[in-house]
Formats: structure tokens, C-alpha cells, sequence
């Protein structure tokens, strides 16, 4: 049986690695080559999304309060928000070069799994994964 915080915990990994996903397979395969969207700083944070999806995701499955179970957890959530945040502030600024946020739709969801990523933190501060 999982607990709240793992179930949370998976929701959120499962946007994050979906996500990444998604745009990896759009922008890649289906999307036009000279795409300025497609920039290494971009992929970078696909990247990211990667495997700290996949991080959060595991490490929420095998859980069981091993306490580096925990803090490879708390990396992985926290190395998320840190790319979430960084997209936020980008959109923010309108920087010329091609932004990972580029519509209101990854603005609106960037910000949904930020907020989701900041409670399920939070949540494992006070009850331990």
C-alpha cells in the first residue's frame, strides 16, 4: 500500500516525465528542424524533466523510509523545482532567445507542476517518504 505522500509524490513524476516526453517526441520527431525552440538550453531542461521525473517516480515506488531513499527523493523533487522556477523567471524576463515556455498553455502548466512539485516538498518535510 502507498501512502499519500507516494501517491503524491508519483502524480507529480508522471506530469514531469510526461511532459518531457511529450515535447521530446513533438519537437523532435514532429516538429520543424529549424525549430528556434530547439536549442540546447531547451533539451538541457527536457533532460532534466527526464530524470528527475523518473527519479521521483522510483524513488516513490521503492520508498519504505530509507533514509537514502529520502535524500535522493528530496534531490530529485528539488532539482525540479529549480528547473520549473527557472522557466518561470525566463518567461518572465521575454528573453530573445527561444523560451522553454513559449505560450500560455506550458506557462499555466509549467506554474501547475511547480506548485505541485512545492506542496509534494513540502509534504515529505514533514512525513518522511
Amino acid at each position: 500500500m502507498f501512502t499519500s505522500l507516494q501517491i503524491l509524490s508519483m502524480v507529480a513524476a508522471l506530469l514531469v516525465l510526461g511532459e518531457a516526453l511529450a515535447l521530446a517526441i513533438g519537437m523532435h520527431l514532429r516538429g520543424e528542424p529549424q525549430s528556434r525552440w530547439l536549442s540546447r538550453k531547451n533539451d538541457t531542461l527536457l533532460a532534466l524533466d527526464g530524470v528527475t521525473g523518473a527519479g521521483m517516480l522510483v524513488t516513490a515506488l521503492v520508498g519504505g523510509g530509507d533514509p537514502v531513499v529520502g535524500a535522493v527523493w528530496s534531490l530529485m523533487v528539488s532539482l525540479a523545482i529549480l528547473g520549473h522556477v527557472y522557466r518561470q523567471w525566463e518567461a518572465g524576463r521575454r528573453n530573445p532567445a527561444p523560451l522553454f515556455c513559449f505560450n500560455r498553455p506550458l506557462v499555466a502548466l509549467n506554474l501547475l507542476k511547480l506548485a505541485l512539485l512545492l506542496v509534494t516538498l513540502l509534504w515529505g518535510a514533514l512525513a518522511p517518504l
